[in-house]
């Protein structure tokens, strides 16, 4: 890049990757999203930058499933309310079912817990 560092080279890196991404080139995008993340990482755009980046991982002929999930996960600890959370959480439900099995299972030792003092009060 010519100006690497001009006020434009943020928005070029993501929409570089949104162009590569359209066109099925899951590396080249990933690349491009990847740089947009390092060199502007408190970017406005970071939350979506993330959410695509693991979408590349995961459609590239040999899949990053591991490095996908961890910045999946990232999403919904560090932009809970925003809609790349509510997509990120929808692969972390399909990709890594186990990483809300573990709620799944507290929230079932719990009712069983209030359902047992529920059965000792009528007594």
């Amino acid at each position: 890049m010519e100006f690497p560092n001009g006020d434009l080279t943020e928005g070029a890196y993501f929409f570089l990757g949104e162009s590569l991404y359209l066109k099925t080139e899951w590396e080249q995008a990933a690349w491009s999203y990847a740089s947009m993340l390092e060199k502007f990482p408190k970017s406005g755009r970071t939350a979506a930058a993330r959410l695509k980046y693991a979408q590349c991982l995961l459609k590239m002929p040999k899949p990053k499933k591991d490095e996908a999930i961890k910045y999946l996960k990232s999403i919904v600890r560090d932009y809970p309310t925003s809609p790349e959370a509510e997509t990120a959480k929808t692969h972390l439900a399909k990709y890594a079912p186990e990483s809300n099995a573990g709620n799944e299972k507290k929230s079932g030792s719990e009712n069983k817990k209030s359902s047992s003092k529920t059965s000792q009060k009528k007594k």
